[in-house]
């Protein structure tokens, strides 16, 4: 099965308790990405089962650090701790502005670290980056 066929589909999981960053998240990446397919968890907890359970791992993960039952950071070590999810692009998107947060989730695995914006603009700055970084680069 070639990379092509693997990816015919986008496919995001977004681990966020706040529905209206998750809201903006879907526009974003609606706006940019052709027939993408986003699964919304509302804690880590959840986006764990979500990845053992799925027949198929998504392209890549947004992760907010602040959300209730597992926090962003624990299920980070548990993701990298998991032989099959390892390799996993796991992507930060937190409010969380503290340059020592970053390097520790960065010290984790996280692929990148990006802090929540405040205009819908910088989300689509965001989205496009990992559009051409993690998309893009699996279709061709």
């Amino acid at each position: 099965m070639s990379l092509q066929e693997l990816h015919k589909q986008t496919s995001v999981f977004i681990a966020d308790d706040d529905t209206d960053d998750v809201y903006l998240v879907k526009s974003a990446l609606g706006q940019l990405v052709e027939d993408v397919n986003i699964k919304h968890f509302l804690n880590g907890r959840e986006l764990l089962r979500g990845l053992i359970e799925e027949h198929e791992l998504p392209s890549f993960v947004l992760l907010d650090l602040n959300m209730p039952i597992l926090d962003g950071k624990e299920t980070l070590r548990q993701i990298r701790r998991n032989n099959q999810l390892r390799n996993l692009p796991v992507i930060i998107l937190s409010t969380c502005r503290q340059k020592e947060e970053q390097e520790i989730c960065l010290s984790y695995g996280a692929t990148h670290y990006f802090i929540k914006p405040c205009q819908f603009a910088t989300y689509l700055e965001i989205f496009r980056q990992l559009k051409s970084e993690l998309i893009d680069r699996m279709t061709v």
